[in-house]
């Protein structure tokens, strides 16, 4: 029976004289947790006398896995020092791997159990080392969020220390560049260790960050969060406002008054973000800047008639955007800087809205616009038809009213729109309509004799019979051929004889799988083609398929052969045969 290792002994792989001096401060620097002293051993060594070392610090991490974390609770081998922590000696021979390893075997290890406590460490070490790759793992290291936001934003003010330091160039990442706006959040709060700085501050303290990457978020990325970090209890939520000075949003309104920032490119960033597909909850935070820019600013009426795009907000994907939009109309409106046509225009869409209270105003909107000026009336009564479409009952009959008040409905093509939604409108509304409107006009319904049988007899398909037909059909079809009805024979004999493979069926069937596997890659996931290819895919690779899940296809039973079709139903788990 072979001898049992004993753990407390130092293996022999890691008993070499040539490292005694690391070895030591690997053991020696864990009670008193000196890891900075390990960050500093390394300091002065070329690339490759760092590299000369990396074995040995892996070899002792390893060690240290097997040893310690093999059974709970805890604990170092006997030659540590009385009263040495676990996770102090972890973190030693991590900041050694961190001064002498390469960048893949760094992220190797920190991937394990993430990089906490670590950010003092890596700071003096990198500072020193400087490798060639450090801004590659800087970006993965702040720009991972598996690592966690905590150690994101740690790490992001490492970078900006480099920056400044010229030690790196600067990163322009989405995620990375994102952390920044949560970083200098961080630092607003009043913590045990450090005070809270106003982001206004922070700004001038790095003034790169204002001329350059505060400008990122409104010409390329999304803004991660319309809220703010802040701590409340001794707990970290998310909240409007922040303890120290003003949020970003007021920051940045701020900076314009003090003509730190232009006015105009902040308002046009705004607009070019809104036009991105961002969700509604992303694009708040752009509206409310805008919000705060005409408020705080005191945007003149006559800036808002000459920029058209606040108008245009109307027509955005997202309620927070149209919402702006509306208030905006409204106060042009009030103000009389808005044609009555412009409004009428805007106010048919504004009554598709789901929400009443947008609704509402609009219609009020019409009504004044309809009481002082008859040339529009026309215009006015189709836009309130859209309002007797709306899903409230008392929107309906708002817009009903306004219309029997101008006698709207003799209008011939006012009346013809209304009688013909009139049976989708509230019973309660419907009751206010006309009788003329109410009494739907009956047409006898045309009855069409059916066509004479063709004469000319389609032409038949002979089914597939034997698995060579198959695998030839398939190898024909593999390509760009558009030939539904001979891909509908495929369909037909995949159903019957697709399950009969013959010994050397992958030999057989290599060729074509490498052909499909070329074809179907780059191609669009609604491409008829890809789709396709895809069951022939699910066939040869024993009908596990490589389509995204959700894709359903289908073949009813044929027309021609008669034959018993398949369905093919694409799951998460594959693809299957029914």
């Amino acid at each position: 029976m072979p001898k049992k290792t004993d753990t407390n002994e130092l293996p022999k792989s890691l008993a070499d004289p040539k490292f005694a001096q690391l070895r030591e401060l690997l053991i020696g620097s864990v009670k008193e947790n000196k890891k900075l002293v390990l960050a500093h051993y390394f300091d002065g060594m070329s690339e490759e006398k760092r590299s000369e070392y990396t074995p040995f610090c892996l070899e002792w991490y390893k060690f240290l896995k097997k040893t310690c974390l093999s059974e709970y609770p805890y604990k170092l081998p006997k030659f540590f020092h009385e009263g040495s922590s676990v996770n102090h000696a972890f973190l030693a021979v991590k900041t050694a791997i961190l001064a002498c390893c390469t960048q893949k075997e760094i992220e190797k290890v920190l991937r394990e159990n993430g990089p906490a406590l670590l950010e003092a460490e890596f700071e003096e070490v990198m500072c020193s080392r400087r490798p060639a790759w450090l801004a590659d793992i800087l970006l993965w290291m702040g720009g991972n969020p598996a690592l966690g936001v905590w150690a994101q934003q740690d790490y992001w003010h490492i970078y900006r220390r480099f920056v400044r330091e010229k030690i790196v160039k600067p990163i322009k990442n989405d995620l990375w560049i994102r952390t920044m706006f949560t970083a200098m959040l961080f630092d607003t709060q009043d913590h045990c260790d450090w005070k809270a700085i106003s982001l206004f501050d922070q700004l001038h303290a790095d003034p790169e960050l204002l001329e350059t990457d505060i400008w990122y978020y409104f010409d390329f990325a999304r803004f991660p969060n319309g809220w703010n970090l802040t701590s409340r209890d001794g707990h970290f939520s998310w909240e409007r406002e922040t303890r120290k000075g003003e949020d970003w949003k007021g920051t940045i309104c701020t900076l314009i008054q003090s003509g730190e920032m232009p006015k105009q490119r902040v308002i046009d960033g705004c607009f070019q973000s809104l036009g991105r597909q961002f969700s509604d909850h992303e694009s708040k935070w752009y509206v409310q800047l805008l919000e705060l820019l005409i408020d705080r600013l005191q945007i003149s009426d006559d800036e808002l008639v000459d920029d058209s795009r606040y108008i245009s907000l109307l027509h955005n994907l997202n309620p927070a955007p149209r919402a702006l939009g509306l208030k905006i109309l409204e106060r042009l409106f009030k103000s009389g800087k808005i044609q009555d046509g412009t409004v009428v225009e805007q106010a048919a869409g504004i009554l598709r809205e789901p929400a009443k209270a947008k609704a509402k105003k609009s219609i009020g909107m019409l009504e004044k616009i309809a009481k002082r000026n008859s040339n529009l009336h026309g215009e006015v009564f189709h836009a309130l038809v859209e309002g007797l479409q709306h899903e409230a009952a008392e929107i309906q009959q708002a817009s009903l009213e306004l219309l029997l008040k101008y006698d709207a409905l003799n209008d011939t093509a006012v009346a013809e729109s209304v009688t013909r939604i009139a049976e989708s409108l509230a019973p309660s509304v419907r009751k206010l309509l006309p009788q003329t409107q109410t009494t739907q006009k009956t047409e006898k319904t045309k009855h069409y004799e059916p066509l004479p049988p063709s004469k000319i007899a389609p032409e038949k398909i002979v089914p597939i019979t034997t698995f060579d037909e198959l695998l030839d059909a398939a190898t024909r079809q593999a390509g760009y051929s558009n030939d539904m009805d001979e891909f509908e024979r495929l369909l037909d004999a995949l159903s019957r004889i697709g399950m009969d493979k013959p010994a050397d069926f992958a030999a057989r069937t290599d060729p074509l799988l490498a052909q499909i596997q070329k074809a179907i890659s780059g191609t669009d996931i609604l491409d008829v083609a890809k789709n396709k290819w895809s069951v022939y895919l699910g066939w040869l690779k024993r009908w596990h398929c490589v389509l995204q899940p959700g894709i359903r296809m289908s073949c009813f039973r044929h027309r021609r052969t008669n034959s018993a079709g398949l369905i093919l139903v694409f799951s998460s788990s594959g693809s299957k045969i029914m």
